[in-house]
């Protein structure tokens, strides 16, 4: 009776986990809203952007806790976590160190602070918004075409 119960008890958890891994609040893994293409809309506050420069727009690949992209100037690998509460972080990001013009390094430069400093996700109306952990938007991101 004892080997029931505690294998009862092993099947109750492994269903669970199951059911809670589906529903998102266990995170990790794959994310439909999340896994694709994605390019910089803005810099900040959807509200009051800062823009980017139209001829190099940072793009990053989501793809079950890998991520790899384009800053604008140079290409960029790593990985990131989600959990279903919103929380979202990346890990050590490998980039190329090739040079732009100052103005594309500026961008770069603020696209990987910005990634670095992430802790908090939201995807609302196919945009993907990046926060800090006091809640203030760092990036807005939409489908890459």
């Amino acid at each position: 009776m004892k080997a029931f119960r505690a294998l009862l008890g092993v099947a109750l958890v492994a269903v669970l986990s199951i059911a809670l891994a589906g529903c998102g609040v266990l995170g990790g893994g794959r994310n439909e809203a999340l896994d694709g293409n994605w390019q910089l809309e803005s810099f900040g506050d959807a509200a009051s952007p800062s823009g980017t420069d139209p001829g190099s727009v940072p793009a990053m690949t989501l793809d079950g806790g890998d991520v790899s992209g384009y800053t604008g100037v140079n290409t960029f690998s790593g990985s990131y976590t989600w959990r279903g509460d919103g929380t979202f972080e990346f890990g050590p990001l490998t980039y190329t160190e090739m040079g732009g013009s100052p103005a594309a390094m500026a961008q770069e430069r603020a696209f990987l602070d910005a990634l670095e400093a992430t802790h908090r996700y939201e995807v609302v109306d196919t945009k993907l918004r990046l926060s800090d952990a006091e809640g203030g938007t760092l990036l807005v991101l939409v489908p890459a075409p």
